[in-house]
């Protein structure tokens, strides 16, 4: 089971790189600073460079959404192969380890706290399975919303591109 959620796809479509390319940049926006006020009415920001693409979803703040998308184009038996991998980028990584982190501080803390004056267990165990549920929390919206914004971007990149169905 893999702890850090992500997803790889294939993306196989007839369109020549070069193509493939310029629909993607037409699609795109420059990265812009955490709410920025200008609107391009575009849904993804993002960088080109060489044969490789970064780009990732904008939220309604227009501040961008997790995960990054990292593809890479290559041709194959005459066909363009993209291949793509959505993961947390490492800023994300960073807050969402903060957050856990100080989820599992309060729970050593409450766990310890609760024993130490009442040596029952029944009531340190009830204040720790909040505090469990509070972690299992934060990681299940992380997880989610890499789901979704995975689902979206297949849909997004296989409709831009005229790819054939996603594979692993």
């Amino acid at each position: 089971m893999k702890f850090i959620p992500y997803q790889k796809y294939r993306l196989v479509t007839r369109l020549p790189v070069a193509d493939a390319k310029q629909r993607l940049r037409e699609h795109l926006d420059s990265p812009k600073k955490l709410f920025n006020s200008s609107y391009s009415g575009k849904a993804y920001d993002g960088e080109m460079a060489a044969d490789e693409f970064t780009i990732f979803q904008v939220g309604p703040l227009r501040s961008p959404r997790w995960p990054d998308i990292k593809g890479q184009f290559s041709t194959v038996d005459g066909k363009t192969r993209i291949d793509v991998c959505l993961k947390l980028s490492k800023p994300d990584i960073r807050l969402a380890s903060c957050a856990i982190g100080f989820l599992l501080i309060m729970f050593g803390g409450t766990f310890w706290s609760s024993w130490r004056t009442t040596h029952s267990l029944g009531s340190t165990f009830l204040l720790a399975s909040f505090l469990f549920g509070g972690l299992f929390l934060v990681y299940l919206v992380i997880t989610i919303n890499v789901l979704v914004i995975a689902n979206q971007s297949k849909k997004f990149l296989a409709q831009l591109f005229e790819a054939e169905e996603p594979t692993l």
